[in-house]
């Protein structure tokens, strides 16, 4: 999409008015209208979600969920947020991995520097 800049007219000049037929004011009142209820709906919606996430990070229960987003069924609650779930899924998945890796990673280096030791080591020196 297009983005524009309203900046102020170059010349006094440039300051006028013009006539609109009335069903084109209609039309751009009508679009207009149409416009800030989807921006609205867009914007309860992330409300929501963020609130579900935020709900969901911080370990509260699905009761205590439904009522901050407005649901009195579960099922609801279950069937709108499951999407974001998905991705906490996918993302817990990710943290566990790297979790792991980095715990090997770690084990695998302690090996290398005990192994290392047990080398060096002489039993008949000592």
């Amino acid at each position: 999409m297009r983005e524009y800049e309203l900046t102020p007219p170059k010349t006094e000049g440039s300051i006028r008015s013009i006539e609109i037929e009335p069903e084109i004011t209609q039309l751009i009142r009508s679009h207009y209208r149409r416009q800030m209820k989807l921006n609205m709906k867009y914007r309860h919606e992330v409300e929501h979600d963020a609130n579900f996430v935020f709900c969901r990070a911080n370990g509260y229960d699905l009761t205590t969920i439904m009522e901050r987003v407005g649901h009195d069924d579960p099922q609801t609650t279950l069937k709108i947020y499951t999407h974001v779930t998905k991705k906490m899924k996918k993302d817990a998945s990710a943290k566990i991995k790297n979790l792991y890796e980095n715990a090997l990673s770690k084990f695998c280096e302690i090996l290398v520097r005990f192994s290392g030791l047990l080398t060096t080591y002489d039993p008949h020196n000592h």
